[in-house]
């Protein structure tokens, strides 16, 4: 079977999830191959089988041509790029002759429908967080969204809640399939839990929906009396105010910002901590996660974790731990999940990251996940009823 995968961009620093799904298809068989407008990170995330196309050069024929159309009312001033890549896209899909078309993110999946359906392709298309929150809240993408559940074969969701979300949006249960992202806990070796709790770690954008600030205030009420540190790995538009926020609080010598760093390196700076942390909340302009790969990750290590109740993070803690999620954006209720769990004894501690690393290992591992794909793209092309 080939599939094609079409994404925007592959495979960003902070977007392990898409390509951890690639590489796991082909393991399974599948003759995958990538079609993406920019490739990232090919040497630390390498895969053969990646084709880039791109707009051509602003004064070319046929981008001049696009803005005459646009111009004569002959184009919809929102398609006028769009109709460009879609026909770079149909010549490539074409020349692969794919068996089905694999979405990520619902712009992409928009973008490539039209394709589809002229060369008779199946497509499939999966919903990672902000496209089904803050992209669908205008009216112009929801009327896309429900031209594209009419006709695209299933949609993915990473969680219960995705999936509700995507119902209210107007999608039909029989097109809606979960299936999550995940990881190979066998590739993590597991570290036994460090007593006393004291060096926290959070990994994240430094954007509103991952709940920095409310970390960094969090950390300075609950560790006030403790020689605790904070590392926070990541970076983005809210640096300064962080940063602004961490002085204010008088925590220069105890809360470190990392930046963004490579995969292996991140990883590192989790190991050397005893618990991580994420207090991801709905943004102002409605933005929200999906399932942050970062607490699968932590898991897997042997963090135990503190996190808020947002979007399908409960779904991705071991319900023997949800005692240690809190209410997203109240700083107070995050500061107490946080000192209660810095008071657990080692023996509490060794249970909590059990439970945490078989979550994981039972319902996150990324080879099963990419065998439910799998069943889903056999399913599409053979239309069979009631799949």
């Amino acid at each position: 079977m080939r599939v094609v995968h079409f994404v925007e961009s592959f495979s960003p620093l902070t977007e392990t999830y898409v390509y951890d799904l690639v590489v796991a298809g082909s393991r399974h068989g599948l003759d995958s191959w990538v079609l993406t407008l920019r490739r990232a990170n090919a040497v630390t995330r390498p895969f053969n089988n990646v084709r880039e196309i791109s707009l051509p050069p602003r004064w070319s024929p046929e981008r001049l041509w696009s803005r005459l159309s646009v111009q004569a009312g002959r184009l919809d001033p929102h398609e006028q790029y769009s109709s460009i890549l879609q026909r770079r896209i149909r010549r490539f899909l074409s020349s692969q002759r794919a068996d089905v078309v694999h979405a990520h993110f619902g712009p992409a999946g928009y973008l490539i429908l039209p394709v589809a359906q002229a060369l008779g392709i199946p497509l499939v298309v999966s919903f990672y967080g902000y496209d089904v929150t803050r992209q669908a809240s205008s009216e112009l993408w929801r009327s896309r969204y429900e031209k594209m559940f009419r006709f695209a074969d299933a949609l993915v969701a990473l969680s219960n809640v995705m999936r509700e979300q995507l119902l209210e949006l107007g999608a039909s249960a029989s097109k809606v399939r979960i299936v999550h992202v995940g990881k190979r806990a066998s590739e993590y070796v597991y570290h036994q839990p460090r007593s006393p709790v004291l060096n926290w770690v959070s990994v994240g954008r430094l954007v509103e929906k991952k709940g920095h600030l409310d970390c960094i205030r969090a950390f300075a009420i609950a560790m006030r009396d403790r020689d605790a540190t904070l590392t926070i790995v990541g970076d983005g538009e809210e640096r300064k105010t962080l940063t602004d926020e961490v002085a204010a609080q008088k925590l220069g010598q105890r809360v470190r910002f990392a930046g963004s760093l490579p995969h292996p390196e991140m990883l590192q700076a989790m190991r050397e901590a005893d618990a991580f942390v994420l207090c991801s909340k709905t943004a102002t302009d409605g933005d929200t996660e999906g399932t942050p790969v970062v607490l699968l990750e932590a898991q897997a290590l042997g963090l135990p974790c503190v996190a808020t109740r947002h979007s399908g993070i409960p779904e991705v803690i071991a319900a023997e731990n949800h005692r240690f999620l809190a209410e997203e954006g109240n700083v107070h209720d995050i500061a107490a999940r946080m000192a209660l769990l810095s008071q657990a004894t080692q023996g509490e501690l060794a249970n909590i990251t059990r439970y945490g690393r078989r979550k994981v290992e039972l319902e996150y591992d990324v080879d099963i996940e990419a065998g439910r794909l799998l069943e889903l793209y056999a399913c599409a092309i053979s239309a069979q009823n009631g799949c």
